[in-house]
């Protein structure tokens, strides 16, 4: 303490390590912020998601949406920590999309022809359509595949996949009327 000796004045290898390693102290802290400010930001997002959907500014909703959209993002952490997203779909795929306007004009007369049978108390005739699908690799590709087969066949009203077996090389639909399983998915087999 007071009969300690002089510091001694820093060499010039000291002032490498000392910088070195506060420069390495500021990119693990800008690091941490950044990491920080994004989940802050998907924080806010979803808060303010909840206060879209609830139409409703009150204080009660705000902490409940707060509360909610925290949880929300904890989950989405937790579930890209456990399994990273991996997406790499062909130009073609993604051009499919253009069949979506023509399926869903086509399907909201099935679902009106549906609601009429439901209405006149009817027997319904939605039934599981099991159908071939071969997307069943574990590559980015497939999973690009997989994902839009289900986002493409699942708009149209009549049509919603409710699983794919990748070892089975299947995908299960369920149809509100019996159909042809819809070609979009089998353009992204292609």
């Amino acid at each position: 303490m007071w009969g300690d000796a002089p510091a001694a004045i820093p060499t010039e290898t000291d002032r490498f390590h000392f910088f070195r390693n506060n420069l390495a102290g500021l990119i693990i802290f800008f690091t941490e912020m950044r990491l920080f400010l994004n989940l802050f930001v998907q924080w806010v997002g979803f808060t303010l998601l909840w206060l879209v959907f609830v139409f409703q500014l009150t204080a009660i909703e705000v902490l409940v949406g707060a509360a909610a959209s925290a949880l929300t993002v904890f989950a989405l952490q937790t579930a890209l920590r456990s399994e990273p997203l991996c997406f790499w779909p062909r130009l073609r795929w993604l051009a499919q999309g253009w069949r979506l306007p023509g399926m869903i004009v086509a399907d909201l007369w099935i679902v009106l022809r549906a609601l009429a049978r439901l209405l006149l108390q009817a027997p319904s005739k939605g039934a599981f359509q099991l159908g071939r699908f071969h997307a069943n690799a574990e590559d980015c590709r497939a999973s690009a595949q997989r994902a839009l087969t289900i986002l493409y066949v699942s708009t149209s009203p009549n049509s919603i996949v409710v699983d794919i077996d990748r070892e089975k090389a299947t995908m299960l639909i369920h149809v509100l009327e019996p159909a042809a399983i819809p070609k979009l998915a089998h353009k992204l087999e292609e």
